[in-house]
């Protein structure tokens, strides 16, 4: 046990590229050339063994010690008769925090059942940080939030839902999360991951989530719990409005990432909901009142920022997930060039992309080259870059254009699927399955994904080029691919350009859908060239070191299928290592690591 302790020290002081060559234990490890054995928790994605090594470590993870520039929490808690057991345990999530600098307040919505009160009563008896509100009507829980927000004197505002948990280390996780994201100016918004639990506490359904993403957020409250927001940009944005109680957590979220700084993301599991009948964690179709009101919201939100188009709710049917179809401006010129990918006549090819002028590649020359020169011919406003071996659906270009055209947006692409109507691609994930993956490969493409977030518009790092769409002028003036890249890397090259130098953001559509008219020749991912994969990590290492950030870093990243990381893989990652698995990354590692 203590040596377990002493390890776990020496990863926190000694992070991946910290380790010096001279560190003892650096020298006695080796990148792996084979991916770890998986431990018995891959049988359910390995939450249960994730939860363990997460318990194990996190007393090493938070810095616990109380410090003058902590910041003030003010916990607010709307509460209208639930079980007592249930609200005795809220409340007891929060005496218990590892963070002294916390207020609650409980604020009573006009509960009916006798044992409420008592309770409430006695906690704030017991603790002089805790407060009750009591209210003799009840108004909802937009109301009832505000008015416990009035009473908060707390830097930041904390909302708790009267039958769910926080975890121990929330407010620690928050208050470090602050302080390390100052530099960067005052921080608005926090949040972090959740779980569920059921009657016997078996913790359930982590909902794993990317970093910030506006137009996943527009589509759906993938935020939810646990949340902190400033208690001024609260006051500023006038709180909650009751006129969308069931979703006016995510009203205030679309309000209030308009005008706020900076919005963090703590990639843990910090707020546990208790799942039962009639609530959402038991079943996402319990509240159809609540997704009703949440499609107005959007539509009000697409309003205000001046978005013509419409929403309806996600075609696979995901409760509480829309789509938001903008509206196709007139008078934009598309041009297709297909590039010779397969068995398939390229001319007959370009007969399936209507009322778009084709411009079809060379057999034989690499495919950077190809783009490179063909582009020079379009006359397009709008490139699409596609395989031969491509068929397009109907409505891909109304889905896929109005993105194409937007100024904070650089690449995008669909939802690619094989003629089996499995999954090829939504959108390339990095340091996934080596350098870049298919998150989800090989699903059902009907399927939602995880989250359903395969079902909404979303973000991602990278798009492949078999389906890549870019404005013409963008493209020309950020230096096309570059040809130095002979097979691989050459979109992954592109979109890091993009996101780091212009800050632009990539979009996944799933309604601009396009499949392969037969077997695709080249699914596996064959073996990186040397030369192609030295350009890479030599050029954008340290950004491929950090893994994606649209992929929450408690999921795997040994392969493209969806599961939690083990505690091997994390291991390996903390002493800078973890997409190693062929043999030519294994040796640039080995070389940076020795």
């Amino acid at each position: 046990h203590i040596l377990s302790r002493v390890e776990n020290l020496l990863i926190s002081c000694f992070p991946g590229p910290g380790i010096e060559k001279k560190t003892k234990f650096g020298k006695f490890y080796n990148p792996p050339l084979s991916p770890p054995f998986l431990g018995p928790g891959e049988k359910n994605r390995g939450y249960d063994e994730w939860c363990r090594a997460r318990d194990a470590h996190t007393p090493f993870k938070y810095n616990t010690r109380y410090q003058e520039d902590d910041p003030m929490f003010s916990i607010l808690v709307p509460v209208c008769d639930p079980p007592p057991d249930w609200l005795q345990e809220c409340i007891g999530s929060v005496k218990s925090q590892n963070f002294g600098q916390w207020e609650l307040i409980l604020s009573d919505d006009g509960s009916k059942m006798k044992h409420v009160l008592p309770i409430l009563e006695k906690a704030e008896s017991s603790d002089p940080r805790i407060r009750f509100i009591e209210n003799k009507e009840c108004n909802g829980i937009s109301s009832a939030t505000n008015r416990a927000a009035e009473k908060a004197r707390g830097e930041y505002l904390v909302f708790l839902d009267h039958d769910d948990i926080l975890d121990a280390y929330a407010l620690t996780a928050f208050a470090q999360a602050i302080k390390e994201n100052k530099k960067n100016g005052p921080v608005d918004i926090l949040y972090a991951d959740e779980d569920c639990f059921d009657h016997d506490r078996t913790r359930l359904f982590p909902s794993l989530k990317p970093e910030y993403s506006p137009d996943l957020l527009l589509a759906t409250n993938y935020i939810h719990h646990p949340v902190a927001i400033r208690r001024d940009l609260f006051i500023r944005l006038k709180g909650l409005r009751s006129m969308y109680d069931g979703s006016q957590d995510h009203d205030l979220l679309l309000r209030a990432e308009e005008i706020c700084n900076q919005i963090v993301h703590i990639p843990d599991v910090l707020y546990h909901m208790r799942k039962h009948p009639g609530s959402l964690s038991a079943d996402p179709k319990a509240k159809p009142e609540a997704h009703k009101r949440d499609r107005l919201l959007i539509a009000e939100t697409m309003k205000r920022r001046g978005i013509s188009g419409t929403v309806f709710p996600a075609p696979e049917g995901y409760p509480g997930h829309s789509v938001v179809k903008r509206r196709m401006p007139d008078n934009i010129s598309v041009s297709v060039l297909i590039i010779p990918d397969g068995s398939s006549d390229i001319n007959e090819a370009s007969g399936y992309w209507k009322d778009c002028h084709c411009l079809t590649g060379q057999y034989d020359t690499p495919v950077a080259k190809q783009v490179n020169e063909l582009v020079q011919k379009a006359e397009g406003d709008i490139l699409i870059i596609a395989s031969s071996e491509i068929r397009p659906m109907d409505g891909w270009k109304e889905a896929i254009v109005p993105h194409i055209l937007r100024d904070d947006i650089g690449l995008v692409t669909g939802k690619i699927s094989y003629h089996d109507k499995k999954l090829f691609s939504c959108g390339l994930t990095l340091a996934a399955a080596s350098v870049s993956g298919r998150w989800h490969h090989r699903w059902p493409s009907s399927d939602a994904g995880f989250g359903g977030w395969l079902a909404v518009d979303h973000e991602v790092s990278a798009v492949p080029w078999q389906f890549m769409g870019i404005r013409r002028s963008l493209f020309l003036e950020n230096g096309l691919f570059d040809t130095g890249f002979r097979f691989k890397g050459f979109e992954i090259d592109l979109a890091l350009r993009l996101s780091s130098q212009l800050k632009l953001r990539h979009l996944a559509i799933p309604c601009a859908r396009v499949t392969f008219v037969k077997g695709y020749p080249k699914d596996t991912f064959d073996k990186w060239d040397a030369n192609d994969l030295t350009l890479l990590w030599t050029r954008w290492g340290l950004n491929l070191s950090k893994g994606d950030p649209y992929l929450n870093p408690n999921f795997s990243l040994l392969n493209e299928d969806v599961r939690m990381i083990d505690k091997k893989e994390n291991d390996l990652r903390l002493r800078g290592c973890f997409t190693a698995y062929d043999a030519y990354t294994a040796h640039l590692l080995y070389e940076r690591f020795h």
